[in-house]
């Protein structure tokens, strides 16, 4: 039993991408500053000797701006910062690398807050059924959007934690569907009939039936309104849960 799919998105650029993330920075920094908070934004700070001389991000040939692949390898994300200027380095010590000397942040003055958002479109689910005769599998896909994780550390205070680790910050960590349609979703069965027509004569062979195998290819043409829409809505409410713990905290 085997099912495998492969999907690409069609539609994305780079300053598509971009566009999203600095309306996503826009939103998380009106929050903050609504939970009553003083804000210094990239405008703010981007003149200080360790912002100019962090290090940036290389980005993709294709895409502009930097790839990075899930842990599971069967991803491979685009990256996108509101600006190529905000597109910082992440080292050993994560999104922070940059800001760390001798464990201590470079900033003396505020608290370092990154938010990061993992979205997914489309949604792509595993399915199965069994027979006596038969084995398969299947891949189900939708043109949803997904939400797979967020989170947003800061270094120094308040000192709220991230799902039970020693981080401060806010951690979502479960996925849930933001959009249920974020453009055309069109699929192509590449199933090796061969393949499986030798699996067949080896379960006869054995006496317990065939075991089929399937493989799909899934293109999404993306609606920009829709996926933006979708984006952005999953995103504002981290934001908010976000703000709403910081409110939540004694300030500094």
């Amino acid at each position: 039993m085997r099912a495998s799919a492969k999907y690409t998105v069609n539609g994305l650029d780079k300053a598509f991408v971009q566009g999203i993330a600095a309306k996503a920075y826009n939103d998380f920094v009106a929050q903050l500053r609504g939970a009553g908070y003083t804000v210094l934004t990239y405008n703010d700070i981007k003149d200080r000797d360790y912002v100019r001389s962090a290090s940036r991000a290389a980005a993709d040939g294709k895409w502009g701006v930097p790839t990075e692949s899930s842990r599971e390898g069967n991803n491979t994300f685009i990256v996108a910062a509101p600006s190529d200027a905000q597109q910082f380095e992440v080292g050993m010590m994560g999104v922070f690398w940059e800001f760390i000397s001798r464990g201590k942040p470079k900033f003396e003055d505020a608290t370092i807050m990154i938010p990061t958002y993992t979205i997914v479109a489309p949604n792509l689910q595993g399915e199965k059924a069994a027979s006596y005769a038969t084995i398969s599998a299947n891949v189900k896909a939708s043109a949803d959007m997904m939400l797979l994780n967020a989170y947003a550390p800061w270094m120094g205070k308040p000192k709220v934690r991230m799902g039970g680790g020693n981080h401060p910050g806010v951690l979502r960590n479960k996925a849930i569907t933001i959009s249920d349609n974020v453009g055309a979703l069109s699929a192509v069965d590449t199933t090796s009939e061969a393949g499986n027509a030798v699996s067949g004569i080896l379960g006869m062979l054995g006496g317990g039936g065939s075991i089929k195998s399937k493989t799909m290819e899934y293109t999404l043409n993306v609606d920009r309104i829709a996926y933006s829409a979708g984006a952005l809505k999953g995103i504002a409410e981290f934001n908010a849960e976000v703000a709403k713990a910081a409110a939540s905290a004694p300030q500094p």
